[in-house]
């Protein structure tokens, strides 16, 4: 598979002119798209967009998804799949692929997403579209909050992990920046374990501490002062507050 820094329709006019072989299994972005296939065509599709200064990275895969060699175990993976028994769901949730009907609460859903492409832009879309501006990335890397936010820049993007740092903490962090979204987060069924800190619940008092001035012990007034009171004060204490 190869992850490919260009839009679909960029990627198939060049694959077309090259007659290279390769299905589209995932449009992450609309400037960012992945291939699948054999590997003689993975390896032909990198050396052509390189040279035509487009990034590609191939992806430590052991397969190539979304595609006509997934066919060969369609029939083992339905068979696996009438032993799952489905209910209705409670949560709404937005298909990224499968077929048009199709519900996600279907085995047939799962089936043809194994071997059709993922359309993850247009998902982000239609949450958009439905009112979501807060995306929450349950995932060991921030990869697909990098790549929604291509889609729908104006969304709150929150990665959960990243490969360095703590793992609490960054999911206490996590937790924070969905608050301070507007989410409302129940810190009590993360960490029961948590100390708790009760905080004020009144508008605090605006109490004035500045010394009052003395106008007795203005400098800039003793300034002002004629030279032989100035002297008067040589060797003595002056108060100033």
């Amino acid at each position: 598979m190869l992850s490919v820094a260009a839009g679909e329709e960029r990627v198939t006019q060049l694959l077309a002119e090259s007659g290279i072989s390769l299905e589209i299994a995932v449009i992450n972005a609309p400037d960012q798209i992945v291939l699948s296939g054999a590997t003689v065509d993975i390896e032909r599709a990198l050396g052509l967009f390189v040279s035509h200064d487009i990034y590609v990275t191939r992806l430590k895969v052991i397969h190539g998804f979304h595609s006509r060699l997934m066919e060969p175990i369609l029939d083992a993976f339905r068979q696996a799949f009438a032993t799952v028994e489905f209910h209705s769901m409670t949560v709404r949730m937005i298909p990224s692929g499968g077929e048009q009907g199709v519900r996600l609460d279907q085995a047939d859903y799962w089936i043809n997403q194994l071997r059709q492409p993922v359309y993850f832009s247009a998902a982000v879309s239609a949450l958009a579209a439905a009112g979501a501006n807060t995306f929450i990335e349950a995932g060991p890397m921030p990869v697909l909050s990098r790549l929604g936010v291509r889609t729908h820049s104006e969304g709150t993007w929150i990665a959960t992990m990243r490969k360095a740092g703590e793992e609490r903490r960054q999911w206490l962090e996590a937790a924070g920046a969905l608050f301070a979204a507007g989410v409302e987060v129940r810190l009590d069924t993360h960490d029961a374990k948590a100390p708790s800190v009760t905080l004020p619940l009144y508008v605090f008092d605006h109490s004035r501490y500045w010394f009052s001035r003395n106008p007795a012990a203005d400098v800039r007034a003793r300034g002002r002062q004629s030279g032989a009171q100035m002297r008067s004060l040589a060797g003595r204490r002056v108060d100033i507050a």
